[in-house]
């Protein structure tokens, strides 16, 4: 049984825990990917991965929140997008999309901050005494060019990401 509880945008189910299913994952990525080899399990400890590195690290959204005892980010009153404001009672699609690319990219990866930048070079390979580690560049790289893309329109505050 699955321990994903999902908010459908009224903010009243204290035990909510999740803007997306397991089928809605599902639905999403394989449009564009394959989950060959992946269980329900392993996608649904991914998607909580995933919200609690989009509430953690994401959550200086526009708006407020439709009830202070709602325990999750959304639903959310006052956000508008361009010229619209988005209903309160719902999740927006994009932000949900915006979940699935970061639940797919925890299938197979640690949920850390994008990778050190330090004079303009990003650090690809750590090596300590015999322990080393590289990393996908191109894969975080697209990945986290999405994510970002996508969750900007929702943030309080200047995009946290532009491509230059």
């Amino acid at each position: 049984m699955s321990s994903l509880i999902l908010e459908t945008g009224s903010g009243s189910n204290p035990d909510s825990n999740t803007y997306i299913s397991i089928e809605f994952f599902k639905e999403e990525i394989e449009k564009g990917y394959h989950l060959e080899g992946r269980s329900d399990h392993d996608i649904e400890r991914a998607i909580h991965r995933a919200m609690a590195y989009l509430e953690q690290h994401w959550a200086s959204f526009k708006g407020e929140k439709t009830s202070r005892d709602q325990p999750l980010e959304w639903p959310r009153i006052g956000v508008s997008v361009g010229r619209f404001m988005l209903p309160s009672n719902q999740i927006p699609k994009d932000l949900k999309i915006a979940l699935v690319y970061i639940a797919f990219f925890a299938l197979d990866n640690d949920l850390l901050p994008d990778q050190p930048i330090e004079a303009n070079r990003v650090i690809i390979k750590e090596q300590v005494e015999a322990i080393g580690v590289e990393y996908d560049l191109e894969r975080i790289k697209n990945l986290t060019l999405r994510k970002a893309k996508i969750l900007n329109k929702f943030l309080d505050k200047k995009p946290i990401f532009r491509r230059t």
